[in-house]
């Protein structure tokens, strides 16, 4: 497989054609733009480069993650603009569940990485009340347990080793299995290169 990274601006894809790719991810931009403008610059772009037929995957720094469809353009860009609305009232662009549901059709809601609620409430939910909450996902992400490994030595009580972590993760596994739901396996991508990181890091400082 032929693979080429290329640095560029996320509000200005104009490198590339109309109706290029079968699968555009956007999972940095909507968090780390600020400036309305500019969130619907990167969406647009995003949409425009992508086919007719194909999918687009944007993700927030939030307990909820959105799979749009590019038909659902709408709903897309005002799922968008709330999260900016609502950036003022949180250190982190949440979008209140609320709002959501407002905008559900057509579009697929997930819960993953540390902050999402399944991951949370995992570790105090029986499998039964868990298994209810997961219902209102269309899946479930889970990551390498390295992922996670920063947790063993952080002021999180809940994981002590890398044990723990695998045995977090299995149980999210095998509930959600259970329950019928999604289970979808990601990487936490931020970055192409580890040298990289700085720049992520002075980003969100």
């Amino acid at each position: 497989m032929d693979i080429v990274a290329e640095q560029g601006d996320a509000v200005d894809l104009s490198r590339f054609d109309d109706n290029t790719f079968d699968v555009t991810l956007v999972l940095g931009p909507l968090y780390h733009l600020f400036d309305d403008e500019d969130i619907n610059k990167a969406i647009s772009e995003a949409i425009r480069v992508t086919k007719k037929d194909g999918v687009i995957a944007m993700a927030y720094i939030t307990s909820d993650g959105v799979f749009a469809d590019c038909s659902f353009l709408s709903n897309v860009t005002l799922s968008s603009n709330t999260a900016s609305k609502y950036l003022f009232k949180n250190s982190e662009p949440k979008l209140p569940r609320k709002e959501l549901d407002t905008y559900r059709e057509g579009l697929l809601f997930g819960s993953g990485c540390v902050n999402g609620e399944i991951f949370n409430e995992a570790f105090t939910k029986e499998d039964e009340e868990l298994a209810k909450m997961m219902q209102y996902y269309d899946y479930i992400e889970v990551q390498p347990p390295e992922c996670y490994a920063y947790l063993i030595n952080s002021d999180d009580t809940r994981i002590r080793s890398m044990a723990d972590i695998l045995g977090h993760l299995n149980k999210i596994i095998r509930v959600a299995r259970d329950a019928g739901v999604l289970v979808c396996a990601t990487g936490d991508v931020h970055h192409l290169k580890r040298e990289d990181k700085i720049y992520r890091d002075i980003i969100i400082a």
